[in-house]
């Protein structure tokens, strides 16, 4: 009994094909081959991740190095600044006044750059002038100045004269009263010829705190919150020397550098291990299941070509992928789209199971079982079945998306095979998800719009109230946005958004979420919060990353940002009425001043309701004409006579009376309104004058003109037409604008100005003394006047500083030629005081109120 039985186990090993014999001798090679190449492939991995970890280590320390450096030219670009500066030479070198110092190089320098001390120090190497965060001192000894900080003073010495820019500047670390901080030092240098400095080695030091300061910077920046000064150089980590200005050591910098060849290695390896393991033991089930499949071709050789020549004309010409299986599974023919689609040759695919072989997968990439694999449910119970979202896997090891459609073939009601007709639908699938990505995403800054926005807020909201958790709302409006688009352009805006996109994105943490509503409206959503402090923190990152400059193609900007912050649960039910509240929110921080944020309070809602329905009453002012001109007199000091007359807009509003522009202008300018209402002012100044000018009454108006209509809502060619339709020369308008406008240094604005002044238009300072007052700007255009602030006037007779100002401010002007308007006199002796000071024009309720044109008596010209 057992003889027969070895004769027939050797009988049928001889029956095996000799191919399927070779196949088991390739199999052993590939198992074989498979596991040298895990070997080496985890060898070459750790070493990968060591030599990426290195490289990040150096990157590490080169990002710091430069962020050092960056921060020594900001310093140096301060310092450097109020040396190369007339005022500052006569002010300090030459008489170091201590009140001077106060308002400009000491405590207002301190406060606007961060600085943790500035220092004025004579050609002697004597403390003349200091300023800390805890105030100014004069009383210095010379033991103030460290061996470090006297090496950074004769550098600075040793920098040639002719030396521009960081050039001029001798930067380093130096210590002073106990701390260690980052010093620039720098010799006055006289912006102009008339002015010699006295003491040529006197020099001026600002400095930044390195511990408290600068080093919390630096590690925000580059995301590694253990930067730290030591002793002594760590055991592991990164570190730099920290060298002080005269050589000696003060510790090192360490901190511990990003490691992704450590995480890439954990990461990586296990799925190249289970990737190798998975294709071994493919290899493994391929060799049998291809032994069975060449046994099974050896006895059906014959019956599959019979088939293959009676349907292959047919398949050729088909554009769907088809192939057709036997009752065991086996494909018994594919036609030439199949096989593109797929990747394969007839032979690797024609005689196999094709289930291993295209890996149906559903689309969540887990693979469908052979139980459960469509082709074989139809063989199982004679149904057709069909799929519009599966995956296909092609011979190179790519997938894509197929819907595809199983039909059984039987005979005498039983099945003896199926069809499988399939079609590859990645091109629908892109299209499908460029509609998603539009319909959620931004188009410009990449962000989530609003649509996907409220979707998350909404589902956070759930989560929310499930495990009663805090989840905080950022309603962020960038501030003076529409003047970086009326200014530069419209693609300068563009590229502004994108990058306050970023530096929002970079300032929140990985589990909250930026987006934009649209305009420079943009939300952040921050969930899991431990507090409404926390999202105070954030908001107060925000608005310090975007509170630095913009660099827009070669052109700086800067720009703020005012945010609304709600919290749920308190301040909303839903996704609408937290953005509705966060929205009215912003507005107050708006109101605040801008560039801040503030809480939402229920009180606001009314507040916010009533500003809106004055909006709607401004809009319809507009369209029903509801504004009236008044005209206020300036007069000649002199001899009190009249030289020409501000035009003064004032709204009828028909439930609250007359409003002042104070009511209203800021509103029309926030809306775009300002636009028309200037328009209107153009006009009816030039109609009123007309009118005058026909009676035989002689007399000039000036127009005030916003900074938001310059240059594009009020173009030269306007002006120059409204002259020309009543028949005006440009001598009789004049035109008002505010520091801000020729402070705006953009070619849009000057070309404005420029343009403006060919007209013949004169051209006043309104409110001089409140913007952004430079003499540079001054002397490059051709101005008619300068007008004092009110602000100023008002406490004229008893505020030794608004004297102090208005004397500065009526001497400057005599040196650049420019007669002085003072704004808001009201009394005699105001007027008396302007007058002995050399003050030629004024204008105010001591000569007379705004009234409208029916009420002035001008006389009629000779």
């Amino acid at each position: 009994m057992m003889s027969r039985e070895i004769q027939a186990i050797a009988s049928n090993t001889a029956q095996v094909p000799p191919t399927v014999r070779l196949l088991g001798t390739l199999v052993k090679a590939v198992v074989a081959a498979i596991v040298i190449s895990l070997a080496l492939a985890s060898v070459l991995l750790v070493h990968i991740g060591h030599a990426q970890d290195e490289t990040a280590a150096e990157a590490s320390e080169r990002q710091y190095s430069g962020l050092i450096r960056l921060l020594s030219r900001q310093l140096g670009s301060h310092v450097r600044d109020y040396t190369h500066w007339d005022e500052s030479v006569e002010r300090l070198a030459a008489s170091y006044d201590a009140e001077w110092w106060d308002k400009n190089a000491g405590a207002f320098a301190v406060d606007s750059f961060g600085l943790s001390f500035s220092l004025a120090v004579d050609g002697s190497d004597r403390p003349r002038l200091a300023t800390t965060p805890s105030g100014r001192r004069t009383d210095l000894p010379v033991e103030l100045l460290t061996p470090s900080l006297r090496t950074l003073l004769a550098e600075a010495r040793l920098r040639p004269a002719s030396a521009t820019g960081a050039e001029a500047v001798a930067t380093g670390i130096v210590e002073f009263e106990g701390g260690l901080h980052l010093a620039g030092a720098v010799l006055f240098l006289p912006e102009s010829e008339e002015v010699t400095n006295p003491d040529p080695q006197a020099l001026l030091i600002y400095a930044r705190s390195l511990p408290d300061d600068i080093f919390v910077e630096v590690a925000g920046i580059m995301g590694s919150p253990d930067l730290r000064r030591l002793d002594a150089a760590p055991g592991r980590g990164t570190f730099v020397p920290l060298v002080l200005a005269d050589g000696s050591s003060a510790g090192v910098v360490a901190w511990t550098p990003p490691s992704p060849g450590r995480s890439m290695t954990s990461d990586v390896l296990p799925l190249v291990s289970a990737a190798f393991l998975f294709v071994a033991a493919l290899v493994a089930f391929f060799a049998y299941r291809a032994r069975r499949l060449a046994l099974a071709l050896h006895a059906d050789e014959r019956a599959r070509q019979e088939l293959a020549a009676r349907n292959q004309s047919i398949l050729d010409t088909v554009g769907e992928g088809i192939f057709g299986i036997d009752q065991h599974g086996t494909t018994v023919f594919v036609n030439p789209a199949a096989l593109a689609a797929i990747g394969y040759e007839v032979g690797e695919f024609v005689g196999r199971d094709p289930h291993p072989l295209i890996c149906c997968k559903l689309p969540d990439c887990s693979r469908n079982s052979v139980e459960d694999c469509p082709v074989r449910q139809v063989l199982a119970d004679g149904q057709a079945r069909s799929a519009a979202d599966e995956v296909f896997v092609r011979k190179d090891g790519s997938s894509f998306p197929v819907e595809f459609v199983v039909t059984p073939v039987k005979q005498d009601a039983h099945v003896t095979g199926a069809v499988v007709v399939f079609r590859d639908i990645t091109g629908r699938r892109q299209t499908e998800e460029e509609i998603r990505y539009r319909a959620n995403y931004d188009a410009l800054t990449g962000l989530p719009n609003r649509n996907l926005l409220v979707e998350r807020l909404s589902q956070e909201l759930k989560l929310s109230r499930r495990e009663n958790a805090t989840v905080g709302l950022l309603f962020l409006d960038l501030d003076h946005f529409k003047e970086v688009n009326d200014t530069l352009g419209h693609e300068a805006g563009d590229l502004l958004l994108r990058q306050a996109a970023t530096r929002m994105h970079d300032s929140i943490r990985e589990t909250d979420t930026v987006g934009r509503l649209g305009g420079d409206e943009f939300v952040i959503l921050l969930p899991h919060l431990n507090d409404a402090g926390a999202a105070a923190l954030i908001a107060d990152k925000v608005i310090a990353a975007l509170g630095t400059r913009f660099d827009l193609d070669g052109h700086d900007a800067w720009v703020g940002a005012s945010i609304g912050i709600v919290v749920f649960p308190g301040d909303g039910e839903d996704a609408s009425e937290l953005l509705r509240n966060a929205d009215l929110a912003m507005y107050k921080a708006k109101e605040a001043g801008r560039n801040t944020y503030r809480f939402y309070k229920s009180s606001m809602t009314e507040y916010v309701l009533a500003r809106r329905g004055l909006e709607m009453d401004l809009r319809r002012a507009v369209e029903n004409g509801e504004f009236v001109l008044h005209y206020q007199p300036i007069v000649d000091l002199r001899d009190r006579r009249t030289v020409h007359l501000e035009a003064l807009v004032r709204w009828r509003h028909p439930q609250r009376g007359l409003l002042t522009p104070g009511d209203f202008i800021p509103l029309a300018e926030e809306t775009g309104l300002i636009a028309e209402i200037g328009e209107w002012v153009l006009h009816e100044s030039c109609r009123q004058l007309a009118q005058w000018r026909a009676m035989g009454k002689t007399i000039d108006v000036a127009i005030n003109v916003s900074g938001r209509q310059v240059p594009r809502d009020l173009p030269p060619e306007m002006i120059a037409s409204a002259l020309a339709a009543h028949g005006l020369p440009s001598s009789a308008l004049m035109i008002e604008i505010t520091e801000t406008v020729l402070f705006n240094d953009s070619p849009p604005v000057r070309g404005w100005l420029n343009a403006v002044r060919e007209l013949g238009i004169r051209l006043l300072i309104d409110d001089f003394g409140t913007g952004y007052s430079s003499l540079s700007y001054l002397k490059h255009f051709s101005l008619e006047a300068l007008k004092i602030d009110k602000s100023f006037i008002d406490g004229l007779l008893d505020n030794k500083a608004d004297q102090a100002l208005v004397r500065a401010i009526l001497a400057m002007a005599k040196g650049l030629g420019l007669p002085v308007v003072a704004e808001g006199v009201e009394t005699e002796a105001q007027m008396e005081w302007l007058y002995a000071h050399g003050c030629e024009y004024a204008q105010g309720y001591l000569f007379a109120r705004p009234v409208e044109a029916a009420e002035l008596d001008i006389p009629v010209s000779r």
